[in-house]
Order: structure tokens, then sequence, then C-alpha cells
């Protein structure tokens, strides 16, 4: 019986045919295109490796929007982005299946996110949830609440709870700090204008759907504004490979353009609390400062509430519409203003140079100069910007008569815009732009993602230069042939 079974040999590649396995790759050949053409298998393990890190990027997408993931969220997920891939795989993967079981699930978690696992709800295996939930009596909401770093009773508000906080620990303006993510498409451009597809590569990746994570913050004074924090998919871009990272005028960090709980952790001790403490001694004033922050899955309170007694974290109640924070209508204006730089960029740099165009300006615009425009848009925010955000969650704090009026207010740098645009033949409205503005605070599909991660690995490939057909095969250039041929499959 077991003789009659048919064992699958393992097909060897000859050296020609992996060299013509890099060469395909390098010319912008999908996987499931070259394995078709080489009559090559695709594995279900390689299928599940693509889908698990879509879908951490997804998760992480999630985490930044305090967005609670429940197992059957996460495996629901998993089975789309599986499906997706599965498609594009074709008849080579037919027979290939994921179920997205319970024992595969706590083996993701393990690997891939246990770093936001704090604010993970597994609601349907735990017991007792529609008794909490059910909760009316006061006993049973203090009961309801226990452990939670924020203790309201229903009768009082947010804002007067923080009220309380502000006068017990003596905190002022200049002591009182909003942090958060957001999210930035740095090289797109309204859908309608005559620049659509401009960022389209080789691969089939278009740029504009190329995103990066910031962390922004600053206190209710308006006088310390954070160094931004940049979180971007990859490492080491071709436009920074000769860069010294430390020199640049924002903190780089990489990790599929999402924050991380390690990465938000690291950015807290490393740098916001020696920050403070040069701000508290330049100004004399004593280094006892509060932190607001939302209840975003990289907002760890297990690890920030007792990081440092110097500083008292406060979490916002989860899922509260009600309450904005500062840094929600400071991204807003961010987003807005760095659309203007990039046009101003455009239109200035096409006039002083006459021999390029604006399109091609704008196929060389790259990561580094987004990073300097970036760095522009937030300096452009003044202080009276952020004394004017603050408004709504401490309006106990801002006194009117010291506001002066908006310098530039939202609709009127759209304006700036659209006229900007008009000087580069662009027929674009001002729903173009307000669409273009939108975008950036919402999370890429799921085809995005796929894509993204593709492109990824294709750009793994141009940084290394392809080993020449003639070169002779010593020791040396087979291990980095052998290495090309690792990052394709």
């Amino acid at each position: 019986m077991f003789g009659k079974e048919r064992i699958r040999k393992r097909k060897l590649l000859t050296l020609k045919k992996k060299v013509d396995i890099i060469n395909m790759f390098e010319n912008g050949e999908k996987v499931n295109q070259i394995s078709k053409n080489l009559n090559l298998s695709n594995s279900t393990h390689g299928i599940i490796a693509q889908t698990e890190c879509a879908l951490k990027s997804w998760c992480e997408e999630q985490a930044g929007h305090s967005l609670h993931l429940s197992q059957n969220d996460i495996c629901t997920q998993a089975k789309i982005i599986y499906a997706e891939l599965k498609r594009d795989y074709g008849e080579g993967a037919k027979n290939n299946s994921f179920s997205a079981s319970k024992g595969w699930y706590l083996r993701f978690k393990r690997r891939c996110v246990s770093n936001m696992l704090t604010e993970f709800q597994e609601e349907e295996n735990q017991e007792g949830d529609s008794d909490r939930a059910e909760a009316t009596s006061k006993k049973d909401r203090k009961e309801a609440n226990k452990g939670r770093n924020i203790k309201i009773s229903v009768e009082s508000t947010f804002s007067d709870y923080l009220k309380t906080i502000v006068e017990k620990g003596l905190y002022t303006p200049q002591t009182i700090f909003n942090v958060d993510e957001v999210g930035l498409y740095w090289k797109k451009m309204p859908e309608n204008s005559h620049f659509k597809g401009q960022g389209q590569t080789v691969s089939g990746f278009s740029e504009s759907k190329d995103r990066l994570t910031m962390l922004l913050g600053g206190n209710a004074a308006g006088d310390l504004k954070l160094k931004p924090l940049v979180v971007y998919r990859k490492e080491n871009p071709k436009a920074l490979q000769k860069k010294n990272k430390c020199g640049l005028p924002v903190i780089w960090k990489s990790n599929q353009a999402s924050m991380s709980a390690f990465l938000f952790e690291d950015w807290f001790g490393n740098y916001f609390i020696p920050e403070v403490e040069r701000y508290c001694y330049a100004n004399n004033i004593p280094c006892k400062v509060l932190l607001v922050i939302d209840r975003a899955n990289c907002h760890s309170p297990a690890t920030l509430i007792d990081f440092d007694h110097r500083v008292r974290v406060v979490f916002l109640p989860h899922g509260d519409a009600s309450i904005s924070q500062p840094i929600q209508e400071i991204s807003n204006k961010f987003t807005t203003i760095y659309t203007r730089h990039v046009f101003e960029y455009l239109v200035g740099t096409s006039r002083q140079n006459h021999n390029i165009t604006a399109e091609d300006l704008w196929k060389e615009f790259n990561i580094l100069d987004a990073i300097r425009l970036i760095v522009d848009s937030c300096t452009d925010i003044n202080e009276n910007d952020w004394k004017q955000s603050w408004k709504t969650l401490f309006p106990f704090l801002c006194n009117e008569t010291e506001l002066g009026t908006e310098f530039n207010s939202i609709s009127e740098i759209i304006e700036e815009i659209i006229s900007l645009a008009l000087d580069l033949d662009m027929k674009v409205n001002r729903k173009d732009i307000t669409n273009l503005l939108d975008s950036h605070n919402k999370d890429p599909t799921i085809e995005e993602l796929i894509e993204m991660q593709e492109f990824s690995t294709n750009e793994e490939l141009d940084v290394q230069d392809p080993l020449p057909l003639d070169a002779p095969m010593n020791i040396e250039n087979l291990t980095q042939a052998l290495s090309h041929i690792k990052i394709g499959l």
C-alpha cells in the first residue's frame, strides 16, 4: 500500500536557471509569474507568509486608530488577504488551502502582534462580558472600571476630570502635552489632475499609495513642538542610503509604516522625557508633566503609566467621538500645509530651472524631499495654532484674550493650493483638494498592502548590484547570487 504512493521529488535548479530567476525578478516580474513561466510550484507556506506580512500591517493600521481586534476579526481578515494572494498565484495555487485555525492564530499573535496585545479584545472567548455590559448600578460600574487608569463618575465629564488633575497636580500649559499618530501619503496628487499615475514604477506599485506614519506633539502653551517621529516601511530607502539617519531633521524609524508599542516606548523614554527635561530646565520650571494620549494599541498603559514618576499619563476614554484631541486639529492643518508646500516646490523649482518640467520634478520627488517638506510644514504651524487646538479638550486653560485670530485657515490654504495648481496647468477644484486631504485619514486597502509588500521586495533587490553573467563563480559571487535568490523566492 505504501509502496504505491507517489513520492514527490524535489526539483533542483541549475545555476543558470537561478540567474534567470534573478534577472526576471529584477525586470519587474512577480514571483507567481516567474513560477508559472519556469514551471515551478508555488508553496502554500510562501502564500501564508505573505498573508501574515500583509495582515501584520493591517493590524498595526487598526491599532493606530485605537480599534480593538478580536480573534474573529484577525482570522476573517487573514482569509480575505489569503484569497486575494491565492487568486494572484493562479493555477499553481488552486489546490492550496488556509483555514486560519485557532492554532495558527495563536502562533501569529505570538510572532507578529505580541506588542499590541494589551488592547486586543477576545470577547468571544471570555465569559461574563454580557454581565459587565448589563451593569447598571453605581457599584457595578465601579467594578467594571476596576483596573483602568481613568476612573470618572457617570455624572462628571472628562473635561472636569482633567481640570481636577491639572489643579491638584499644579500643571501649567507649559507642562501639559498631547501626542498622536498621523498618516501621510507623501507622494499623492488629486485624482483628477494630469499628474495621476506619475508615480508608477516597473513593478506596478504606484508611489501615490506609499504611506508613512508620523508622531506629532507639543504642549498647550504652544512654545514646545516636539521633533516629528517618522515611521516608514523601509529602513534604508534609496534616497537615504548615503545619509546619516541621526542627522535628519526628523526621528527616523521603520516598521511597515505603522507605529508599534516598542517604537512608542522607545520614543517615550529616549526622546520625550529628555526633551521635556531640557525644556523645563531652560524655562526654570519643575520637571513635572502631564501627557494626554488616546487608547491606541501602541500606547501600552502597563508600560507608560509607571515609566517615570515625573510624567503622568492620562488616556482618553475609548470610543468617545465627542472628545477631540488637539493633535487632530493640528494634523488637519498639517496635511493641508504639506500639500501647499508640495505645489510650491513644483512651481518654484520649475520656474527656476526651465530645462525641467513639473512632471519630471514629480517623478524625481523622493522620501528625502518629503521629509524636508514635513519639517517645513511643522514649522508653519505657529504657537497660536497650538493654543487654539486645545480649546475643546482644555477650555479652562484657554484665555480668549490671549488667543489671536487664525493666521491662515484651512479654507484659505486650499484656495492657495488651487491657485498654485493653475500655475501648473492642472484643472482641480476645491472638492478634488478636499478629497486628497481626506485620503490621508483612510487606511490602505488589502490590495495596497499586498502591492506595497511586493514593491518592498523589489526594492531590496535594487539595493544590491546585480551579478554579471560572466563573473567568475567563486565563493563570494556564489554567496551573493544565492542571497538574490533567497530574497526573490
